[in-house]
């Protein structure tokens, strides 16, 4: 009988433990004590319950008897869209608030078109009537020196993209004219799927991630990380590396010469990452996508 009240109480103090920590429960002739420390990480609020079942009351440390010791783990989830106290002190910038579409714009538009919208708390372009375009969506404000993170979500066989260092203007058609892509891709049934420097997480064009690329399936979200440090980039896809290069560097350079972005002309690439601080984008590519959790630090 005891271990059954004992095993209830455990599964009460997992879901409802602050309404009994602190408290001493007592079960025939013992005491069930139950003492909550919390710890803060960048993944939520840990709650740590130690549960001890002792003979008194207030025993002496000798005649201490533990016949149960648990540890319930907590992991309080942080909502979508929405920076953490420790984000806040550390200087992250929100640029998603998961029901507007402010501080965004369509390439060369002072506006926001159609296909962009936002639904469940989510940033999504979706195709409605044939010959529609939502353009690239653009930031309004420029970035320099950054750590940024997003999650995005494919349709399947779609195709998409982020940018950095984006520069608007009627020279340009789109981001890809002047910025830096990461590739979002559906890699089971996307188009591109043969090219490995067209691969999700890939750099677009410029460096293949044949061994690094593993989005989730499709449906599912994804996690994006660039950071960008006086020319130094890193791109990760789900806690993978898939991309790491010296802007400043010859190699980057020949990477350029060596890809679509050669500068047959202004509109595909004459101008490509030639501008140190730019705009961040995500791509019109016709097929269905979605992002949530956008945000930045300036470094």
């Amino acid at each position: 009988m005891i271990s059954f009240l004992i095993l209830l109480l455990s599964i009460f103090s997992i879901n409802f433990h602050w309404k009994i920590i602190w408290n001493n429960l007592m079960i025939e002739k013992y005491f069930l004590k139950i003492k909550k420390s919390e710890i803060e990480t960048k993944y939520g609020k840990i709650s740590l319950n130690l549960i001890l079942i002792t003979k008194n009351k207030h025993p002496p440390m000798k005649i201490l008897i533990f016949l149960l010791v648990m540890v319930s783990v907590h992991v309080h989830a942080q909502k979508n869209n929405t920076l953490s106290k420790k984000e806040k002190r550390d200087g992250w910038q929100l640029l998603f608030d998961g029901k507007t579409t402010k501080g965004w714009h369509s390439f060369n538009r002072d506006e926001v078109l159609p296909a962009w919208s936002v639904k469940n708390g989510e940033l999504h372009f979706k195709i409605i009537r044939e010959g529609e375009r939502g353009w690239d969506l653009v930031t309004d404000e420029e970035f320099e020196n950054f750590d940024f993170r997003i999650e995005w979500k494919i349709s399947k066989g779609g195709n998409s993209g982020i940018f950095f260092g984006v520069r608007e203007g009627k020279e340009y058609g789109w981001a890809s004219s002047t910025g830096v892509e990461m590739q979002i891709l559906d890699n089971i049934d996307g188009a591109d799927r043969h090219d490995s420097k067209h691969l999700a997480g890939a750099m677009y064009d410029l460096i293949e991630a044949s061994q690094t690329s593993k989005p989730k399936p499709v449906g599912e979200w994804n996690k994006v990380r660039i950071l960008k440090d006086k020319g130094k980039v890193t791109f990760w896809l789900n806690d993978i590396i898939t991309a790491q290069v010296d802007m400043n560097s010859k190699h980057w350079k020949d990477m350029v010469q060596n890809s679509k972005w050669s500068g047959a002309d202004q509109y595909n690439g004459r101008d490509f990452a030639t501008f140190p601080k730019g705009k961040i984008a995500l791509q019109d590519h016709f097929d269905e996508v979605s992002f949530r959790n956008i945000k930045i630090r300036k470094l």
